[in-house]
């Protein structure tokens, strides 16, 4: 009998052991499969590179879990009490930290709603720049002046974020104060015809020149047009440079803060007596 009863034992132990072979070989080809298709379905729905590794990373620890759990189970082991401990130092670690937690699930958030992509340019409270990489726990933006900027990703968003690249279009807006003996239908007809000469100015929408105010030292005059949102700065600055020399050859000043000081006669009278 005891030879009947180790042959079985035997056979249940190879069993177990085939059992714990296949499931570890299943969570490799699952692993596998799953890591080539979920690349597949993200890259169509067209999300970031930082979203890849971090949804292939969940799900490596996904089936990581699932397979020693099920080969702690084969092998007759109580999981009940591994789970009880599991979620008692996912608890405590949860409340350790929990500032850490929040620029995690700030991560996820512009991972999947894609507020800002690599490269765009965007402006977070005080920061303004191109946007180096997004990674689970921060956001790095290089500014103008060569400065990376580490920003955690739960500060980005519970703040207003202002992107500048997410659209193919940019309208500029220059403002330019004319003074008050300036010709202002003349002004304007300069402002437009720059406006025209350059290529990188869209005809339509077509550019328009306003007065948009009545200053105490000027006349206020702004020209809107449209361009595209790579040539924005360029044409911005350059329409800037060349706005200057185009009024003083058609007699047209450029207003600025002065005080006009009337005396009156009386205080002169009074001063020569």
């Amino acid at each position: 009998m005891d030879s009947v009863f180790k042959v079985i034992e035997n056979s249940i132990m190879l069993q177990r052991g085939i059992t714990v072979v296949l499931t570890l070989l299943v969570g490799w080809l699952v692993l596998k499969a799953g890591r080539k298709y979920l690349g597949v379905l993200l890259e169509k729905a067209g999300l970031d590179k930082a979203a890849f590794s971090f949804v292939n990373h969940v799900f490596a620890i996904v089936v990581f879990v699932v397979v020693v759990l099920s080969v702690f189970n084969e092998l007759g082991m109580d999981i009940s009490s591994f789970l009880t401990v599991f979620a008692a130092l996912s608890a405590a670690v949860a409340l350790a930290l929990k500032d850490s937690l929040s620029n995690v699930a700030g991560g996820i958030i512009i991972m999947f709603t894609r507020p800002f992509k690599s490269g765009d340019f965007i402006s977070v409270g005080d920061h303004s720049g191109l946007v180096d990489s997004i990674d689970l726990m921060h956001t790095v933006i290089h500014t103008y002046d060569n400065k990376s900027v580490i920003i955690p990703n739960g500060q980005i968003t519970s703040s207003s974020i202002v992107n500048f690249s997410s659209r193919p279009t940019r309208r500029v807006d220059i403002k330019i104060g004319i003074g008050y003996d300036s010709d202002i239908d003349r002004a304007r007809a300069v402002m437009l015809k720059l406006a025209a000469d350059d290529p990188r100015i869209f005809a339509d929408p077509a550019p328009v020149c306003v007065l948009t105010e009545y200053a105490d030292s000027a006349i206020i005059l702004t020209l809107r047009a449209w361009t595209s949102t790579g040539a924005y700065w360029n044409v911005f600055n350059d329409y800037m440079l060349a706005l200057k020399p185009a009024f003083d050859a058609k007699g047209i000043s450029i207003a600025y803060p002065q005080m006009d000081v009337h005396l009156d006669g009386r205080l002169s009278e009074v001063n020569d007596k």
